[in-house]
């Protein structure tokens, strides 16, 4: 039975090799060495859920100390039949880096009349615990529920 290459961290292993044969290419003794490093799944899973969490935290200490952010929420194609909205961020770091993340996927109800809408981004706005006193815009792609009647 052939294992997943995502899941048993092998994919891991030979992009590390993969690297390390490009910065220094006479080294084989070390890209051996890291292909025989065993990487369970369970560890794969847990170091992606680690990034997963660093990459968020990140995000929300930008977004807490950036001076203003704007939203921009697009609706993406529908799965399984249920209506979703992208909310992005777009801000400037404290070291003028300009950034534009997701910061959630959320699903809609039923309805998307403009109540809900704004239902559902205040929640995902109040879960990531964003200053919406910096928020300076919104955009939106123009969709049907999105503002283009």
């Amino acid at each position: 039975m052939k294992q997943n290459i995502n899941t048993d961290g092998e994919f891991v292993k030979q992009n590390i090799s993969d690297v390390l044969s490009v910065l220094d290419p006479s080294n084989s003794k070390i890209q051996r060495i890291v292909l025989q490093i065993p990487i369970s799944r369970h560890t794969s899973e847990r170091r992606i859920s680690e990034i997963s969490i660093d990459v968020e935290q990140q995000l929300l200490n930008d977004l807490k100390n950036c001076e203003a952010f704007s939203l921009a929420v697009d609706e993406p194609t529908y799965i399984q039949d249920k209506p979703q909205m992208a909310v992005f961020v777009r801000y400037v770091t404290s070291d003028v880096i300009v950034k534009e993340e997701l910061l959630d996927l959320v699903e809609l109800k039923d309805t998307t009349r403009g109540v809900d809408i704004k239902e559902v981004l205040d929640k995902a706005l109040l879960k990531a615990n964003v200053p919406i006193n910096k928020l300076v815009s919104v955009a939106t792609d123009g969709s049907g529920y999105l503002g283009s009647h």
